[in-house]
């Protein structure tokens, strides 16, 4: 198997905390791996695929995730994800509250102000379902409603919602390139809408150090959810009906054969609800 995959999380930024993998860990391997994701000064977002509005707010989102493997056999392996957000914006123009006629009330737009706490937190199983030429696994992961939220600043740290994703992957791999795929569906309660994600990637090894890995990845809101939300009450933050085309780029350097340092600049080319700038992810991994 390749070490790479042994010892290297394919880790994907925007939003997602973590990508399904076809490959699995060996009985009682752990597998550790914490980064930070940054998207600094913002004030606008993608709308309707590659139009733009402005937001009446200016900020940055800071993320910090602690990300787990453990092989509890080697054909099923626990995967979990704690991440801790930094939420900064500042009020650019002062709107007062307006009617909003759809849910018939009075609407204060955020305030902007500073939040910290959780996001969904994820927990979840991966099975390996064929390990022959090609690998093939399932994954089942369950995200919790463990945001915190401050209505009146506008800000929230993650989806109000409980999150449950089935997914499929499919990889092949040598020493020294390897390719994988996914699609995962993404169930949401609380009257979000569901989605489906498709993930592609493919990398290659230098100098048995340095791995150099291309990624297309794609979310496609289903619009089956009634919830309605207007973009500015929550500075543009964990929307109804987010969906994106994104592409990116992965390095990873193997300091030692489970010791190494990875480096992910990605972005969307279109997408709804989403800032319209690129999110930076560094992070350093350790397997044992």
């Amino acid at each position: 198997m390749i070490r790479f995959i042994k010892s290297s999380l394919l880790f994907l930024s925007i939003p997602s905390l973590f990508a399904q993998s076809a490959w699995l860990r060996s009985e009682g391997e752990t597998y550790l791996q914490f980064s930070s994701t940054g998207i600094f000064n913002y004030d606008s977002q993608f709308f309707d695929g590659t139009e733009e509005y402005k937001l009446h707010t200016s900020g940055s989102d800071l993320t910090l995730n602690l990300y787990a493997e453990y092989g509890l056999s080697d054909n099923t392996t626990l995967v979990a994800s704690l991440p801790y957000k930094f939420l900064h914006f500042e009020e650019t123009n002062n709107i007062d509250p307006i009617f909003d006629d759809a849910n018939n009330q009075f609407v204060q737009y955020a305030k902007g102000g500073s939040l910290n706490g959780l996001s969904n937190m994820e927990i979840g199983i991966r099975q390996m379902i064929s390990e022959k030429k090609i690998n093939i696994a399932g994954q089942l992961v369950v995200m919790a409603n463990s945001i915190k939220v401050d209505s009146d600043k506008g800000l929230r740290t993650g989806y109000d919602a409980m999150i449950v994703k089935p997914s499929i992957a499919i990889g092949y791999g040598k020493s020294a390139y390897f390719s994988q795929a996914h699609l995962e569906y993404e169930y949401f309660n609380n009257s979000y809408s569901d989605r489906l994600n498709g993930y592609i990637e493919s990398g290659i090894k230098f100098k048995d150090q340095l791995w150099v890995i291309g990624y297309i990845d794609a979310v496609i809101s289903l619009k089956n959810g009634e919830l309605s939300e207007i973009p500015e009450v929550w500075a543009g933050l964990f929307l109804n009906n987010q969906e994106y085309i994104g592409i990116g780029l992965k390095l990873i350097y193997e300091l030692k054969e489970d010791i190494g340092i990875t480096f992910n600049p990605g972005t969307a080319i279109s997408a709804n609800h989403l800032p319209k700038a690129p999110a930076l992810t560094i992070g350093a991994f350790a397997k044992f």
